[in-house]
């Protein structure tokens, strides 16, 4: 019975761990443009976005493509975020029709 309480207090500590880690735990990036342009540096997201995903950012007010993820692992690992500004092929943001699935 002792040994079930151990592997109890266990488990909830690794829980309460993995939330409380996860809650706080951001990644720092860098984010260029397509002629290596640095738009934003030490750059705080929770996820790492995915290529061909957009990416808001607020302080230009414009869209942006994710076209490619570098990472270089040295002393510590540093991500850099290769984007090109979002043009609106498909008419997406004029499109006045919701579509239901």
């Amino acid at each position: 019975m002792v040994y079930n309480k151990k592997i109890n207090r266990y488990s909830l500590f690794l829980l309460y761990k993995l939330l409380f880690l996860s809650m706080f735990n951001r990644i720092r990036v860098n984010i260029i443009d397509e002629q290596w342009n640095t738009l934003k540096t030490n750059f705080k997201l929770k996820v790492i976005p995915r290529i061909h995903e957009l990416v808001y950012l607020v302080d230009v007010e414009k869209y942006y493509r994710v076209v490619n993820i570098i990472y270089s692992i040295n002393d510590k690992q540093n991500i850099t975020v290769v984007i090109e500004e979002y043009t609106d092929d498909y008419g997406l943001k004029n499109n006045k029709k919701i579509i239901k699935s």
